[in-house]
């Protein structure tokens, strides 16, 4: 699979820089997921319109396990809802992006020919802040290693490409990938319409996602800030497209 996405990528970046090219698969992608996707959030809407009945079972039976179980699938039942409906297309989907991640993280992604500078960052194979110096300083050794490592490739390009300074063609090397990919995570949660409950929960995950895309490629960046954006467009345009007497899901402002 990941040969695969390689492969793709390769025919997206023959004419393309391969920013655009990544940025063109995750869309294309998301576009074939949009209707599992698509099922899974009206899904999730119409748990969240039965779960103050949930509640009162589990409270009303906390002490009979069978009876609760035997309550929760009448009204599931009642509502013509399968509980699984909401997971079942996310796991269909996990080994795509998955193996999406892997080929983008891959040393014949790094050795591929062509565009790999993207705005202003000179190399999306490597993280978005990177000093060139300093990495081919700490993997002199392992250039002539016989093993094809992932920072052997990238201390390989530095040297072929004659890199210096820092990956990106700013005054300042702001990591502005890691940013827009932590709002975007933001954007993503807010257009879920979860409760007041779930959102503190998930109020830690954009700053889990700035801190994880600080040690990632920039390319990888790419990918998860495209796939939030899309994410969440999508999920505006299923609230408003939802009619408000089936669903009753929050609303965004």
């Amino acid at each position: 699979m990941n040969n695969f996405f390689i492969e793709v990528l390769k025919f997206f970046g023959a004419n393309l820089n391969y920013g655009l090219a990544i940025i063109l698969l995750t869309v294309l992608i998301k576009l074939i997921f949009w209707p599992l996707t698509a099922k899974q959030f009206e899904s999730m809407a119409a748990m969240r319109k039965i779960q103050p009945k949930l509640k009162e079972l589990q409270e009303k039976y906390r002490s009979d396990a069978q009876t609760l179980q035997k309550k929760m699938l009448e009204l599931y039942k009642t509502h013509n809802m399968n509980p699984l409906s909401g997971c079942l297309p996310m796991l269909i989907q996990l080994p795509i992006l998955f193996a999406l991640y892997a080929a983008l993280n891959s040393v014949a992604f790094i050795n591929l020919d062509g565009g790999k500078d993207f705005l202003w960052i000179n190399d999306i194979s490597f993280k978005e802040t990177q000093d060139f110096a300093v990495f081919q300083r700490e993997n002199q050794r392992g250039i002539s290693d016989t093993r094809e490592t992932r920072e052997k490739a990238l201390a390989n390009i530095i040297v072929k490409k004659q890199y210096s300074g820092t990956n990106t063609k700013l005054p300042v090397a702001a990591p502005l990938l890691a940013i827009f990919v932590a709002l975007t995570t933001y954007f993503s949660q807010k257009t879920m319409g979860m409760d007041k409950e779930q959102e503190k929960m998930m109020l830690m995950m954009p700053f889990v996602m700035l801190i994880v895309c600080l040690n990632l490629s920039a390319g990888i960046s790419i990918y998860l800030l495209v796939s939030n954006l899309f994410a969440g467009l999508q999920q505006v345009y299923m609230l408003r497209k939802l009619p408000p007497r089936t669903l009753d899901v929050k609303q965004i402002k």
